[in-house]
């Protein structure tokens, strides 16, 4: 049993870094439509966990995407959506066998 919950961790921590690499990617595809300086900065700044300030700052800065990179945008949140579910499910998981082991 030990074997699963393990695997089970692993899968949950792969789910996280690969969570936050499509959460970098998102928001350095929205930084660079709104026109916002050094979009690199603030993916990493975002991925680090710092959301608020990069909220307040888009604000001063309306998007302007084209139909690809719309498309684009929405696969991307698609996709970190799908992840996001699938590591919450994982936790539950998780506590589940912890709780009943």
């Amino acid at each position: 049993m030990k074997e699963f919950v393990l695997t089970l961790v692993v899968f949950f921590c792969l789910g996280i870094l690969i969570e936050t690499y499509y959460l970098y990617q998102l928001t350095v595809l929205d930084a660079k439509s709104r026109g916002m300086k050094q979009p690199h900065l603030w993916g990493y700044w975002v991925s680090g966990g710092n959301f608020l300030l990069y909220l307040f700052k888009r604000k001063n800065h309306p998007p302007l995407r084209s139909p690809a990179k719309q498309a684009a945008y929405l696969a991307l949140k698609k996709k970190a959506t799908i992840v996001a579910v699938i590591c919450a499910i994982l936790v539950v998981i998780i506590l589940l066998t912890a709780i009943f082991i």
